[in-house]
């Protein structure tokens, strides 16, 4: 049996809620599998009409391996941001140089990389590439985990998120690298969520 004078523990407060108008109110959604843990405050996007839901920001990074064939590969997605495109060989570490290696064109989603017949990448059979996508279409801002959640390995989970209040914005998580911006702030707005500055004293 517990003493009445032991200290069982301590509740802290995280400071992500800012005020209750307007009310927070949660809801159950889907996340996508594979993300690890996600912690509460992280703002959850989504990347279509009830799709499951990513931790906004995590989608900006694409990459692929891609099958070269008469020093030709292709790769087909939308809103590819090309100035920051990086090829490397398969196994590589470096990227190539581009004009110097490789030519890129993009036109209609579809990337083609043409490997230079004098360039590093000359006799390699498949490449790698990393890009950023476009803002445009990336997944857009519409939650606020309300509790941490494992997202497994191999199908959605369900979490608890909130879909409307007002919350600190400073509390907020997104993936690493990333920076809310105000086009992601306007996305919650619209859907009831108002975000404000405010730090622990």
């Amino acid at each position: 049996m517990s003493r009445l004078d032991e200290n069982l523990g301590s509740v802290s407060f995280d400071n992500l809620i800012h005020g209750n108008e307007p009310a927070a109110l949660t809801g159950h959604i889907k996340l996508a599998s594979g993300q690890g843990k996600l912690l509460r405050g992280s703002v959850i996007a989504m990347t279509a009409p009830g799709g499951d839901g990513i931790l906004l920001g995590s989608d900006k990074n694409v990459s692929a391996v891609l099958n070269v064939d008469n020093l030709v590969a292709t790769f087909e997605k939308a809103g590819l941001n090309t100035a920051k495109l990086k090829v490397y060989a398969e196994e590589g570490d470096t990227p190539a140089t581009v004009t110097t290696d490789y030519t890129v064109a993009y036109s209609n989603n579809t990337l083609t990389i043409t490997l230079k017949t004098t360039g590093a990448l000359k006799n390699e059979t498949k490449i790698r590439i990393t890009c950023e996508l476009t803002a445009d279409v990336m997944a857009k801002a519409k939650y606020i985990l309300a509790e941490d959640t494992e997202t497994g390995t191999s199908t959605a989970v369900v979490g608890l998120a909130y879909k409307t209040g007002c919350f600190n914005a400073n509390q907020l998580i997104v993936a690493d690298g990333y920076t809310m911006t105000e086009a992601n702030k306007e996305e919650l707005r619209t859907l009831g969520i108002f975000l404000a500055d405010a730090y622990e004293r």
